[in-house]
């Protein structure tokens, strides 16, 4: 059985929208601001393909290893995105309870009232 990946899916042929003077002007003259902008979006160029390599090259390292090696950095991920996801939502926790303390929270005894005030915002 093939095992290789259809050509879609070959993250080494992954194509970078390309940023910077190549593209159109919104001006005929270039002022100060424009120059400094396609300055910053050919740095996030830059930086965009230098990581969609690395990400790439990541990929054709995790095929490479083994069924068992792949379930362990799988469940290692997962593991990892359950910690990411309990971060923010203790952060999001955090930042309400802090909002509350300072009295910007408005509360409501019942929900039709909680119901009544957003359809009337």
């Amino acid at each position: 059985m093939d095992d290789e990946l259809r050509p879609e899916y070959d993250l080494k042929s992954l194509q970078v929208r390309r940023f910077g003077p190549g593209r159109k002007a919104f001006a005929k003259t270039p002022d100060l601001k424009e120059t400094r902008t396609e300055s910053i979006l050919q740095t996030i160029d830059q930086r965009t393909h230098r990581m969609s390599q690395t990400f790439a090259e990541v990929v054709e390292e995790v095929k490479q290893l083994s069924p068992a090696e792949k379930e362990e950095l799988q469940e290692l991920l997962k593991k990892y995105l359950v910690e990411e996801r309990r971060r923010e939502i203790r952060e999001n926790a955090e930042a309400a309870l802090k909002e509350f303390r300072e009295g910007k929270l408005k509360s409501f005894p019942d929900v039709d009232e909680l119901m009544d005030y957003l359809s009337h915002d």
